[in-house]
């Protein structure tokens, strides 16, 4: 039953399918597939190591996903804690010296993954090593970002350059909410990477994640974000103008969850703030910036966040 599911098969295809499918069947079984998980586990670990990139990416993903599994289900077995403190070791690892920018990625996925399938209390000690990791590839340290590509296609090259910075960002948005407000001094010292991502001079793809990244987290951290605010809401009301629809789109999202983490910080910018947003609720603007710019005056109101402008702008808005 299990042979297909483990490293014994000969095609690489073979094995990255077997393991997806160990990862799909540790999210939809219960209790009943704890023997064939532990059965399971060290082949997919074994995986993470394998020659051909496509397994090593699943196997980390599904890694990942067994740790989910065994601490919900099996939280008592003492090899939990070991097993946990093995994949994420493994993890940190892959994502800074793997020489494949979609092992990276995958990777960076996986460490998303563990923080949002595994309890805060266990994940507490595993930050500061998922920190260095992501950072590492944020700054272009990894050693898939250092090597120089033998692809002939420079466009197919900057787009896995973008995957890896995009799935850094969102693990680090995944670190962020599984601790929430107690992330805050951790965040601290992320700033100034992702306000440097965010820079007009910047390309779209980096300025894309740096705003939506800071938005996310911000939301994470709630009032918690209030020693950053200023810097952050800056990004934002610049990105109100950025070129990119998705800049665009990111900072309205942005301003919005501000006014809801800090009303009383954001309030005497209110009026700056609904002039800068005027533009973005124009007939012509792409819709889904619209959408966030509306969005982003209903959280204003509904933190009290109002200004001689807010009814007319909303009614504009309808």
């Amino acid at each position: 039953m299990y042979q297909g599911m483990t490293v014994k098969t000969s095609l690489t295809d073979e094995k990255a399918s077997a393991a997806h499918l160990a990862g799909v069947l540790s999210k939809k079984a219960g209790p009943s597939f704890i023997q064939h998980g532990w059965q399971l586990f060290e082949p997919i670990l074994h995986g993470c190591s394998y020659f051909h990139d496509e397994v090593r990416g699943q196997s980390a993903k599904t890694a990942a996903l067994f740790c989910g599994f065994f601490t919900q289900h099996d939280a008592a077995n003492p090899k939990v804690q070991q097993v946990l403190g093995e994949v994420a070791g493994r993890l940190f690892e892959m994502t800074t010296t793997d020489d494949s920018k979609e092992v990276c990625s995958d990777s960076l996925t996986a460490v998303g993954t563990l923080f949002e399938v595994v309890s805060p209390a266990l994940m507490a000690s595993y930050v500061e090593g998922a920190s260095q990791a992501i950072m590492t590839v944020l700054t272009e340290k990894a050693v898939c970002q250092t090597l120089a590509d033998d692809e002939d296609d420079d466009e197919e090259s900057e787009d896995h350059d973008g995957q890896v910075m995009d799935t850094a960002a969102e693990a680090f948005e995944q670190v962020a909410k599984c601790f929430g407000s107690g992330f805050a001094q951790t965040f601290a010292t992320f700033l100034p990477v992702f306000t440097k991502m965010a820079k007009p001079s910047k390309a779209d793809n980096s300025r894309v994640a740096g705003t939506g990244v800071l938005a996310e987290v911000s939301k994470s951290l709630g009032p918690a974000v209030s020693p950053y605010l200023n810097d952050i809401g800056a990004i934002m009301m610049r990105g109100l103008g950025d070129d990119s629809q998705l800049v665009r789109r990111n900072c309205a999202y942005g301003c919005g969850v501000l006014a809801m983490c800090s009303p009383q910080q954001v309030l005497p910018s209110v009026n700056a703030i609904l002039a800068a947003m005027q533009p973005l609720l124009q007939k012509n603007e792409e819709a889904g910036v619209r959408d966030n710019a509306v969005s982003a005056i209903c959280r204003m109101i509904q933190a009290g966040v109002t200004g001689e402008g807010t009814p007319g702008l909303f009614a504009g808005a309808m």
